[in-house]
């Protein structure tokens, strides 16, 4: 009877514990994966991002994973680019859009984002021609961006967790050129972007805009005007 009691009290410890372990392992993927829910989805924890979106290895890459909170919003998911001098947006690019309607609807829970470079291609080059891929499902849409007259990163910075807002781009990555990498708050704010921008002689971003309209994202470079 003594050694029934025994075992008994054993498993009650021994199920105290795990409970416990369970409880704070539990916190602490929650402190880890951090989520900030915008009207539409949320960025995730870029260790949440499976690897493989590649087919090669990069000198620089930038990745990031939307959690759609709203599937019957989505009608077009897009990726652009855009060069910043002294905080001015000087040019845009458009990394590629998908869209969708009745006929063909989006119904995915997952949107993944990624933008890979290659440094110093053009001969005595030292900027990136950079491979982008969207994938949704077993779908994906991949597109090519040479910036490689733009120069050679100093610095990258990948996202914070950061909400996905119907038609506001969100920046998922940065790369800086001419500058430094002193930057600490959500990339969707964009009131301390630009005042941090502001400081940054020219850096790139790397951006995702989900959408329940069909605008079409254009590329355009200001400096082609002067």
């Amino acid at each position: 009877m003594g050694n029934v009691k025994e075992l008994a009290a054993f498993v009650f410890i021994a199920c105290l514990l795990v409970g416990i372990g369970l409880s704070m392992a539990i916190s602490k993927s929650e402190a880890t994966y951090q989520t900030v829910e915008g009207d539409i989805g949320y960025l995730m924890n870029t260790e949440e991002i499976e690897s493989g979106v590649f087919d090669r290895a990069f000198d620089a890459d930038f990745r990031a994973k939307v959690r759609v909170t709203e599937i019957e919003k989505v009608e077009s998911v897009s990726a652009l680019a855009s060069i910043y001098e002294n905080g001015e947006r000087v040019a845009q690019y458009s990394l590629g859009q998908l869209s969708f309607d009745e006929q063909f609807p989006f119904n995915s829970e997952y949107i993944t984002f990624a933008a890979g470079g290659l440094n110093g291609l053009a001969e005595d080059g030292e900027g990136y021609y950079w491979t982008h891929v969207i994938r949704i499902d077993e779908s994906s849409l991949k597109s090519e961006l040479d910036l490689t007259n733009e120069g050679e990163f100093t610095s990258w910075l990948e996202y914070e967790a950061s909400a996905v807002n119907d038609g506001e781009p969100v920046i998922f990555g940065i790369g800086v050129i001419e500058g430094n990498d002193e930057y600490q708050s959500y990339f969707n704010d964009r009131d301390e972007f630009y005042s941090w921008a502001n400081e940054q002689e020219k850096i790139v971003t790397f951006e995702l805009l989900v959408s329940s309209s069909g605008v079409e994202v254009e590329s355009w470079d200001h400096r082609d005007d002067e």
